[in-house]
């Protein structure tokens, strides 16, 4: 199919058409713009602005931007936890206690209650100033762990083997912890 080209009609050399013309018309009776503000007085304005806020900003930094310096005790704790949780001791820990069978999953995860526990309590609670090592005075509620295993067939053998992984950690576990917070102790006089 051919097509028919478009003829263009060209306008008279000397008119505008209908609709510049209104155009024209409505910018006309446009009301023009207010006077813009004057460059001193917007410069004040924002001068004191920023004044306010600078002075807002240094009164809240100064009272509510302090930190407490960490007591001692408290960094102590905190080196505690940080360096017992950042080594890989639970899993190859737990990967020796508990054996490759069908039971592995229910161990390991009485394993990993028991140690993360122990820890997490020896870098709580045990005191700045107590004895080098003699006996955990930490437990782990294993039996509560392994609680939800009671009723996953076999029935008794799955929490058996939870709490075998998490009982037989614990004095392991206990004397890592008081050795790490030991370390941390000195570290930190």
């Amino acid at each position: 199919m051919l097509r028919r080209p478009i003829a263009v009609v060209a306008q008279g050399s000397g008119g505008s058409s209908r609709w510049d013309k209104e155009a024209s018309e409505f910018w006309k009776q446009m009301p023009s713009k207010e006077k813009p503000v004057t460059s001193r007085s917007g410069r004040a304005y924002v001068a004191v602005g920023v004044m306010l806020l600078a002075g807002v900003g240094w009164w809240c930094v100064g009272t509510f931007g302090a930190t407490p310096a960490l007591s001692t005790e408290g960094n102590v704790r905190a080196n505690c936890t940080t360096l017992a949780v950042q080594s890989k001791w639970h899993q190859d820990m737990c990967q020796k206690v508990c054996p490759n069978n069908e039971f592995n999953e229910a161990c390991m995860s009485g394993c990993y209650f028991g140690t993360l526990t122990i820890t997490k309590g020896v870098c709580a609670n045990r005191t700045l100033d107590a004895p080098l090592w003699t006996s955990c005075e930490f437990q782990a509620d294993c039996a509560g762990a392994c609680v939800e295993y009671a009723s996953v067939r076999p029935i008794p053998a799955k929490r058996n083997a939870c709490e075998g992984g998490c009982n037989s950690v614990v004095p392991s576990a206990c004397k890592r912890a008081v050795d790490i917070f030991d370390r941390a102790v000195k570290g930190n006089k």
